[in-house]
């Protein structure tokens, strides 16, 4: 009751002037879209808001609070405040709020409504702020939100001044990295992560990107949504075989422009294999033949053990790019048979359940 009641008393005096406030935006410059004195509100208009703040002057240092509301100036949350003073400035501003500072010099305050049109992508979507009583009032005018910064509907863009870029990092089964520039065509093993990368070539233009990752049924021609993603970086595996599309489309926020759909990729994932070779010879030929490991391609899970012709466990393990060196406690087992037991399952479903025979052959003692 005690900010509703100064706010009434000291009405006229804020009336004749507007606080010193300043709005910076990290992406470009802020537009005044309204500036609404009957109902001391200022409202701005930024592309993102990263990097956004709002600085209060006043002519001598005094104790600046800051508040923020998003229903009614009744209702404002504390933000902070900052003791002796002429020039205080806040930042993790959010959309759709408004903002004041009270002092001693100003103790009815103006407002400041902040509005991230980057958020708005229906063209026919009204842009409105809300009053220090609660009520919601639309921003007078017709804006496009064009160009890194916000227009009004009469102004023209381009719609082929838009350039994207895609990239995709490629991390294989086996660690490795592969780079792929949009338009080309891979094959590769499951599981395979990506993280795709979209880049338009002026980073001030509010344009909206959407990932789109389809399976294709190559009998049918049917094709199935798997991923989605409006980020510009978006991580995704791929555990299951078959073919596959992602499909980058951008295009300006508001405009009438035609989505831009150049930057694409194709993606194989290929069918599962287990195969488990029958002899190796540790210690013989140092890097020849000397570490048991099996073929394969396309497993998403894996496990394999050792045993000796008495069925005692000898070793294990699950990465199917690991093997056996014929070791146990450091030293080098007996030449002779010795017995694989395989347990996978591949990206195409497939389940095996393998047992061979293992044949060891001359052992360096």
């Amino acid at each position: 009751m005690k900010r509703t009641a100064l706010f009434i008393i000291g009405l006229f005096s804020v009336i004749t002037g507007f606080a010193q406030y300043t709005v910076k935006d990290g992406m470009g410059k802020p537009l005044l879209a309204e500036n609404n004195r009957s109902n001391l509100i200022q409202v701005y208009l930024l592309n993102r808001l990263r990097g956004a703040e709002i600085s209060f002057e006043t002519q001598k240092k005094e104790t600046h609070y800051w508040y923020k509301y998003n229903t009614r100036y009744a209702d404002a949350l504390f933000i902070k405040k900052e003791e002796n003073v002429n020039h205080s400035t806040i930042d993790n501003v959010e959309d759709g709020w408004g903002y004041f500072v009270e002092s001693a010099s100003h103790p009815t305050p103006s407002f400041v409504w902040i509005i991230d049109y980057s958020r708005y992508t229906n063209q026919n979507e009204s842009l409105a702020y809300r009053t220090y009583s609660g009520a919601i009032v639309p921003l007078s005018g017709n804006y496009s939100l064009l160009q890194g910064k916000s227009t009004r509907s009469d102004e023209v863009v381009n719609c082929n001044d838009l350039r994207l870029e895609a990239t995709m990092t490629v991390t294989k089964a086996n660690g490795e990295i592969d780079e792929q520039k949009a338009g080309t065509t891979v094959t590769y093993s499951a599981p395979v992560s990506v993280i795709l990368t979209a880049k338009a070539n002026d980073m001030e233009t509010p344009v909206r990107y959407t990932w789109k990752i389809e399976k294709e049924n190559r009998d049918t021609g049917e094709k199935t949504a798997v991923g989605q993603s409006i980020d510009k970086r978006y991580e995704y595996t791929f555990k299951e075989s078959g073919y596959y599309t992602i499909q980058l489309e951008a295009f300006y926020i508001g405009s009438e422009c035609l989505p831009d759909i150049s930057q694409w990729f194709e993606i194989r994932i290929s069918d599962s294999n287990l195969r488990l070779p029958n002899a190796f010879s540790p210690g013989s030929s140092l890097g020849v033949n000397d570490v048991y490991k099996v073929s394969y391609k396309s497993l998403i899970s894996f496990k394999a053990s050792i045993y000796n012709r008495w069925g005692n466990l000898l070793y294990t393990w699950d990465n199917p790019d690991e093997g056996w060196d014929g070791k146990v406690n450091g030293r080098y087992v007996p030449t002779g048979v010795y017995f694989i037991v395989v347990e996978a399952k591949g990206a195409d479903g497939q389940v095996y359940n393998r047992s061979k025979d293992i044949n060891i052959l001359r052992v360096k003692e």
